[in-house]
């Protein structure tokens, strides 16, 4: 029986996809205020090491998105656009947009 405080699939999705929209803004303001620290102190590695990690968890992320591309896609950066992956003869294609050479 079906109370009132449970939440359908679609409920629980909108809530958490309305929950993941207000951390991407709140990861934005994040990143504006890095950048204006990294910028206060260009030789400071940190700051590149930092978005480093930060870029690369994105990335790692965004692997749960893979199904969704529906076609060929670099596995480093996501690039879906046919236009940047480029086929080579021996059968592995180029991300223009990374530099990565993959086999799809």
């Amino acid at each position: 029986m079906k109370t009132t405080t449970e939440l359908t699939a679609i409920e629980t999705y909108r809530q958490r996809r309305a929950e993941v929209a207000r951390l991407l803004a709140v990861l934005n303001t994040a990143l504006d205020r890095f950048t204006q620290n990294a910028e206060a102190e260009p030789a400071d590695w940190g700051y590149a090491g930092t978005m480093g990690h930060i870029r690369g968890t994105l990335i790692e992320m965004l692997g749960g998105f893979r199904e969704l591309t529906g076609g060929p896609h670099c596995p480093q950066c996501f690039e879906t656009d046919i236009d940047r992956l480029v086929w080579r003869d021996d059968e592995q294609v180029d991300c223009q947009t990374c530099g990565n050479t993959f086999v799809p």
